[in-house]
């Protein structure tokens, strides 16, 4: 015995595959482009691949129109919900890094892990904006918000105006978290 205090797995390594990450999930979606790609338990609203899709190149288009650099990042702080997926897969897909914080830390925790990793773009789900507040504190003119949902005190963007457009209109009553 070496002393070597490394914990291995049992189970066999996976070849993943080389390319990009977005290509490599959707490869086939083509065949699939009219059927259910995601819903939501709570509305029982659906996205189609091809709507999803649409959502996934309309988030990495905004982002191009930000003109990022390769040391910007962009933090999403989030339960899981609708606009998660495109958020996600439009941001990997932009070239742009993605951090994903558990909206569960404590401000500090939040704030803390936001200044270490230095990402002025965050994402972040209405139900959260207190703590995103809290975390981000004097600082909050240093960080382009962006809110899953109308924001209530912070300046933010809204992300549905991004992915579905200006007039898109709430087809069905949100969850206590989301209004």
């Amino acid at each position: 015995m070496s002393g070597e205090k490394i914990i291995r797995s049992p189970a066999l390594s996976v070849a993943v595959p080389d390319g990009n990450f977005v290509n490599t999930v959707f490869k086939d979606s083509e065949k699939w482009m009219m059927k259910n790609a995601i819903e939501c338990s709570e509305s029982g609203v659906t996205y189609t691949y091809s709507e999803l899709l649409d959502q996934i190149k309309k988030w990495s288009g905004f982002l191009k129109s930000l003109n990022l650099d390769h040391h910007d990042s962009v933090t999403i702080v989030s339960s899981n919900c609708l606009q998660y997926v495109p958020i996600f897969f439009g941001t990997i897909s932009s070239g742009t890094p993605v951090i994903l914080l558990n909206p569960h830390l404590s401000p500090n925790e939040m704030r803390r892990l936001i200044l270490n990793i230095e990402s002025k773009f965050i994402v972040f789900s209405r139900e959260f904006e207190d703590s995103i507040l809290l975390a981000l504190k004097e600082d909050i003119s240093k960080y382009k918000l962006f809110c899953i949902g109308n924001p209530l005190k912070l300046k933010a963007q809204n992300v549905d105006d991004i992915l579905y457009g200006k007039e898109f209109m709430k087809i069905f009553t949100p969850s206590s978290g989301y209004r």
